[in-house]
């Protein structure tokens, strides 16, 4: 049975849970190495990549399963840090003793179900001007989250605290589209069929639409003047060699001449409807929608190794209804009505 709107917004209730598990996840995963990893336990590591540089040198070790950034200057100063949870462990020494010990927390933001469903109830209401969508969703969201506009495409993002503070070097949702484009009835794929009461054959022509992107959630850190390349690393999950060079600009030796909030994990979702065209020659003359499911698409901004992009998690519309699915079942509505009445009587469906 295809999906009403009705059902397709309850339908974002569980992607966004399938979203929440696979975060969970990885928080409890990182979580089994919330331990303290102190200056002896450094020479125990495996070392995972090494280098020099301003006669600094870095190597990435592996410790007891959990991955530790490490830098040694020339002075005997030597500084390492690693992720716990939802913060970054760091600590700097000279010569066997402590000179700072911090923690550099994670923030997040994330919308909730009910108000995931909201919002999409009003980018996808036709009686709201763009205007007033984008005050409507600032008034849900209590100022939290702003839509942006850019050639038709709608994005609604958070407002983060930080993000007028500091330099910001985020893969963000105005990405999004680069890697998966705004989808208007695009073209998807035919399938051929006998129309057994016309006594013709005919062709169903499926057709995608995809837009309207939420960000469902954001983990970013904020690393103010003089943060280490460490602490850095530590944070995005990132070799020390690739912070040094996507971050060069922002470099003085190993420390930080500016103030950046960096995006630790990014989630969104956009909408999605899958429809099945058939030229009706009965009464419309034109090609009508004899099928429209409707679901969303849900991505995840993962570590490419050289830095971060956006990958897809999970589609509803690829995975339960396929092209193989929406041809025949089109073409078996369509030959049922036209059995019945004679004629296609139910315009776009």
């Amino acid at each position: 049975m295809q999906k009403t709107k009705k059902q397709y917004l309850s339908l974002l209730l569980s992607t966004s849970l399938v979203l929440l598990l696979l975060s969970t996840v990885a928080a409890s995963e990182i979580n089994e190495t919330d331990f303290s990893i102190d200056y002896s336990d450094l020479c125990q590591g495996t070392v995972i990549k090494t280098f020099e540089k301003d006669n600094i040198v870095y190597t990435d070790l592996l410790v007891d399963k959990t991955v530790v950034y490490l830098s040694e200057h020339e002075d005997g100063t030597v500084e390492w840090a690693y992720s716990v949870g939802d913060a970054v462990q760091y600590y700097k020494y000279q010569n066997g003793i402590k000179l700072e010990e911090r923690k550099n927390y994670t923030e997040t933001y994330s919308i909730q179900e009910e108000l995931l469903i909201k919002l999409y109830s009003i980018l996808q209401d036709e009686n709201f001007s763009i205007h007033e969508k984008a005050r409507f969703i600032s008034s849900a969201t209590e100022g939290q989250y702003h839509l942006i506009e850019n050639d038709g495409t709608v994005f609604v993002e958070p407002i983060t605290s930080n993000s007028t503070a500091a330099t910001t070097f985020n893969v963000g949702i105005s990405d999004l589209p680069s890697k998966y484009p705004i989808l208007n009835q695009a073209y998807s794929s035919t399938y051929s069929f006998y129309c057994t009461p016309l006594g013709e054959s005919k062709n169903v022509i499926i057709r995608d639409t995809r837009n309207n992107f939420i960000q469902t959630s954001t983990r970013s850190a904020y690393f103010s003047i003089g943060v280490s390349v460490v602490e850095i690393a530590a944070s995005i999950w990132m070799s020390q060699y690739n912070v040094m060079t996507i971050f060069d600009i922002y470099l003085v030796g190993n420390e930080l001449i500016q103030a950046l909030s960096v995006n630790r994990g990014v989630s969104a979702t956009s909408s999605r409807i899958r429809q099945g065209f058939i030229y009706d020659t009965t009464q419309a003359n034109a090609y009508v929608s004899v099928l429209s499911v409707y679901g969303n698409d849900s991505y995840i901004v993962s570590n490419q190794g050289n830095g971060y992009d956006w990958g897809e998690v999970y589609s509803t519309l690829i995975d339960e209804y396929p092209n193989s699915y929406m041809g025949p079942e089109s073409a078996s509505r369509y030959n049922y009505n036209i059995s019945t009445y004679g004629f296609w009587q139910w315009g776009n469906v």
